[in-house]
């Protein structure tokens, strides 16, 4: 897909991106490194993701420090290291600026991977990244808590019903 009748280039669309990386804009680091991990392009390139996402986390990008979690929680190129990972994905999510990092630091607090488990605040999380953000995975694991009553969260089979509906009427099933 493109947008406004222009085909949709790739390796264009990173060599642009690539540029205005390379000049130090936080926004474009970030753009570039997702492509740059996807192999959206050009070859995947984890290592170079990695520094762009660490420039882009200095100057305090959420999405840079949900990258940089990401490849900790992962180990592409960074070893595997879980704690490192819930660290970057929880600063990132008291930022606030997405969904996605406010999602894995609920993951990893539901689950334990590497923090304590703590339901509640994995909760927390959750609704934040769904009803701020529209982060249809959230909506769906929060129905979830709230429907089973996980992790010490009050069982409320309503409220659970709300999110699920939400996400049966954005198609998200």
């Amino acid at each position: 897909w493109g947008a406004r009748g222009v085909a949709r280039d790739q390796g264009r669309a990173r060599r642009f991106f690539g540029i205005a990386a390379e000049s130090g804009h936080a926004h474009a680091r970030c753009l570039y490194a997702a492509m740059l991990l996807r192999g959206e392009g050009g070859p995947p390139d984890h290592g170079a993701a990695v520094a762009h996402y660490e420039a882009a986390a200095a100057a305090g990008s959420a999405k840079a420090l949900n990258g940089l979690g990401y490849e900790y929680f992962y180990g592409h190129t960074l070893d595997k290291n879980a704690t490192r990972a819930f660290g970057y994905f929880s600063e990132a999510a008291r930022l606030d600026a997405d969904g996605d990092s406010n999602f894995n630091a609920a993951h990893c607090l539901a689950t334990g991977t590497g923090v304590a488990r703590d339901g509640r605040e994995a909760a927390v999380l959750y609704e934040r990244a769904a009803t701020r953000h529209g982060h249809f995975d959230a909506a769906f694991e929060l129905a979830l808590v709230k429907y089973e009553g996980r992790g010490g969260v009050h069982r409320d089979p309503a409220r659970a019903l709300d999110f699920f509906d939400a996400c049966a009427r954005a198609g998200w099933a």
